[in-house]
């Protein structure tokens, strides 16, 4: 697909308006915990800086209902000074006050605001006309560069492009060049590992991948679910009973799919406790599978040294507490080190690779995780779909 550039059109002198992704945690201290999404907009917003275009990014930060300041970017403003090099205006004026027009009308070409969460505002996530509209009344120019939330039709995402023409930023076009490269021309062989809690978030991807993948690799919670499918006794581990009858049959009857052999449980999930590592034929019914074990990674092991395409989306275990975190680990730095194309997405699986120490060492690293898997399932995304060229 080809979507409307940003960098095709002449934005020097007008008010353009960015849907960014800054949806980020923040510490008891007011410092954001990972930068990584403010990193990855900083492309599109200094080449509209230093095309003269007068910048105004539009975020939601959690789930607040109504204007709960405990949700604010106003911690944002700092961090995104400093990867900037820049001052950036922080606008507090909730949407529809008409103080708001006041301080955007004095934006000079080169400077950059960011305006209080858009999820303050209760239309934006029902896709208010209004909501919408005074947006688009910002600009002259509207651009998505917030490729994690394009699966999800809201205001600031699809309604305003009725109003404006929406284009795509920069980090926007390379999210979906790289995962259109993964379901049309995968190099092969195309290894897929698929991780995280929930199956019923993934199966119609495992599906698709099966189709398309030389082989899938299952771990995390969500294979937890596969082995019970499959009358294999998991303990008191996290499993989803209304998945069982869904999950019936998919290991069986598809030999590109693998998933552990052996685990790591234990009765507790907390650092410290007493473990064992078992085949997952001896889980006792206290027991609670939180890793995979290390026949299964060595196996998992040897079909990643044979890619040419990986891509994964979701941990192994409780990557989050150690010894649990070894699996995950373990195949961050096998697929650092191979002479492929390797790309990753969903938060939890970047946090594990970051804390691995091999981030660098990935072709790309996604900043969607629904987004992500949306798109390769072959959906496509709302938000992507209005930056098409007709």
């Amino acid at each position: 697909m080809r979507l409307r550039d940003i960098r095709k059109i002449n934005v020097r002198n007008k008010r353009v308006l960015v849907r960014v992704d800054y949806n980020v945690e923040v510490d008891s201290k007011g410092k954001i915990r990972d930068l990584t999404r403010l990193k990855a907009t900083v492309l599109t917003i200094l080449w509209l800086v230093r095309h003269g275009a007068k910048v105004i990014l539009v975020s939601h930060r959690g789930r607040p209902q109504g204007r709960d300041m405990k949700y604010s970017l106003q911690p944002v403003v700092p961090a995104l000074c400093r990867l900037l090099k820049r001052p950036v205006m922080f606008v507090a004026n909730p949407l529809f006050d008409r103080a708001l027009d006041a301080q955007l009308i004095v934006l000079k070409p080169g400077q950059v605001a960011l305006l209080e969460n858009i999820r303050f505002e209760p239309g934006e996530e029902d896709n208010s006309p209004a909501v919408a509209k005074r947006l688009a009344s910002f600009a002259e120019i509207v651009v998505n560069d917030a490729f994690a939330d394009s699966h999800r039709s809201h205001a600031s995402i699809v309604g305003v492009a009725k109003y404006r023409p929406m284009y795509a930023g920069l980090l926007l076009q390379q999210e979906v060049k790289t995962l259109t490269t993964l379901l049309k021309k995968p190099k092969r062989p195309y290894v897929a590992i698929i991780g995280g809690a929930k199956i019923s978030t993934k199966l119609h991807l495992i599906k698709r991948l099966l189709r398309q993948a030389d082989f899938v690799l299952l771990g995390g919670a969500l294979a937890n679910t596969l082995l019970q499918a499959e009358g294999v006794a998991i303990g008191a581990s996290l499993t989803e009973p209304s998945m069982l009858k869904a999950a019936v049959g998919l290991h069986s009857t598809d030999a590109k799919l693998k998933i552990p052999c052996d685990v790591v449980v234990a009765k507790k999930r907390t650092s410290g406790v007493a473990t064992r590592t078992i085949a997952v034929g001896n889980i006792q019914p206290k027991e609670m599978v939180l890793d995979i074990g290390p026949d299964t990674i060595e196996l998992f092991r040897r079909i990643i040294r044979t890619a040419k395409t990986i891509v994964w989306n979701g941990p192994m275990g409780v990557y989050e507490l150690s010894p649990f975190d070894r699996g995950t680990l373990a195949l961050a730095r096998v697929i650092a080190k191979q002479p492929c194309l390797s790309v990753a997405g969903g938060g939890e699986t970047v946090d594990a690779i970051r804390r691995s120490g091999v981030s660098s060492k990935f072709t790309f690293l996604s900043t969607g995780g629904g987004a992500m898997l949306e798109m390769l399932e072959g959906k496509t995304l709302p938000g992507v779909a209005v930056t098409i060229q007709r």
